[in-house]
């Protein structure tokens, strides 16, 4: 299966997007730079795209990101043969994936400390 890095880090507006979509996705030069043309496109692939760099594209472009999620949630559900990751990141200094990776057990008393404060 084909994977794909579309880098949004650093974004700076809906052409800077479509140019970066355009070069990672290897989109054909007559690619029209809007989320139509994108979407008939996205139901043509097959492979994995992982995006980066998503809260940088949504401080950027606002609302229009949210429409590319749902434009690539709709692609990918017409096309079975399409996976599209959108990889958070966590924020800086974060325990979480330290955690995770060494395969640490979370703390029961932190658990439990957690779940009093919720259910008082």
């Amino acid at each position: 299966m084909m994977e794909y890095y579309v880098d949004f880090t650093g974004i700076t507006g809906r052409e800077d997007f479509h140019a970066r979509l355009a070069a990672a996705l290897r989109l054909p030069e007559w690619y029209g730079g809007n989320l139509d043309a994108l979407y008939d496109l996205l139901t043509e692939r097959s492979g994995r795209i992982i995006i980066q760099g998503a809260a940088d594209a949504e401080k950027a472009l606002n609302g229009y990101f949210q429409s590319f999620r749902m434009v690539c949630q709709d692609a990918g559900g017409q096309n079975p043969d399409l996976e599209i990751v959108f990889a958070e990141a966590e924020p800086a200094g974060s325990d979480a994936e330290s955690s995770e990776s060494a395969g640490a057990e979370p703390d029961a008393a932190l658990c439990d400390e957690m779940a009093a404060d919720i259910y008082q």
